[in-house]
């Protein structure tokens, strides 16, 4: 499931949530949006903006972690020290990273030139794997334990959390948009399910067709196309690096289409790097760099 959409629409309609993973609560309203360094194409997960910097109320970096990156940690620097010197007015500041579990953080010696920031208390590492089970009362970290429930569990927990909010809703959030989150989250998990179906398992009335609807059965339907297509290029070529496969994860929909058609052109792993390259040297929609056919850390 790609989750990085329902944390956008998490942190959009509820910053503070973000805020409570650290055990912060805001006294004053935060602004959640998307930055993008223009001089450098960087671009922020999200950037929490308080009505009035505070030390106690700093301007908040937020970025989602679901695949490994050795390289992370130095675009993630790079990309608040770039923000810093464009915003001279930003004095206060804090980073939230979330992994979806620790095996995707980068290793020991990536983290080295940054040891010193990752150790101060401006840069905050949350693991999601730590709030499948945690108890807690929090209804909005009960949302965020919705998003990395596993599918065949994720049902019961969402009626659960449904029939919290109609006894008794502490949250910040209204009925309507926490039941919408929950709906959203459901959707992702199970896109290629019917809406009429999804409502019905939930208890509720129908789901309405939504962008986010769709947007969830469109990213289910390419995330099948991929694992198949990962498969099929297994049995023809072989173990595939974890760099081409998360590549090929990372392609859209047209590409995966093209991906299939050159399929029985690709021989080698070398032909499949070139082709990928091909794929993605021009403007994409994917997050990952071309792959180098000569590179021999991609074998």
């Amino acid at each position: 499931m790609k989750t990085d959409h329902i944390f956008h629409v998490l942190f959009r309609i509820a910053p503070e949530i973000v805020l409570e993973l650290i055990g912060q609560q805001p006294t004053v309203p935060y602004k959640f949006s998307s930055v993008e360094v223009k001089e450098t194409a960087f671009r922020f997960d999200g950037v929490l903006v308080p009505k009035i910097e505070s030390a106690s109320q700093p301007t908040v970096f937020v970025e989602v972690q679901f695949q490994k990156d050795i390289q992370f940690y130095r675009r993630l620097f790079a990309e608040i020290f770039v923000f810093l010197s464009h915003n001279p007015n930003v004095i206060h500041w804090r980073a939230i990273v979330i992994f979806a579990r620790r095996s995707r953080e980068p290793a020991e010696q990536q983290r080295l030139p940054y040891q010193s920031l990752l150790n101060s208390d401006q840069v905050h590492r949350i693991y999601l794997e730590d709030f499948q089970e945690l108890s807690t009362d929090s209804l909005n970290a009960t949302i965020l334990q919705l998003i990395v429930t596993k599918p065949k569990a994720a049902i019961q927990r969402a009626k659960s959390l449904i029939e919290r909010v109609k006894v008794n809703n502490d949250s910040s959030l209204s009925d309507s948009q926490i039941l919408g989150l929950i709906e959203t989250i459901v959707v992702y998990k199970f896109p290629v399910l019917e809406r009429e179906v999804i409502a019905k398992m939930l208890g509720i009335d129908v789901l309405k067709e939504t962008r986010v609807y769709q947007d969830a059965l469109q990213e289910g339907r390419q995330e099948g196309q991929s694992e198949l297509i990962l498969k099929l290029l297994t049995r023809r070529l072989g173990e595939l690096s974890e760099q081409i496969t998360n590549s090929i994860q990372a392609l859209s929909g047209k590409q995966l289409d093209k991906l299939s058609d050159r399929f029985f052109e690709i021989e080698t792993i070398d032909e499949l790097k070139s082709c990928l390259t091909s794929l993605t040297s021009d403007k994409t929609e994917t997050n990952q760099p071309p792959i180098q056919p000569g590179d021999p850390s991609n074998n």
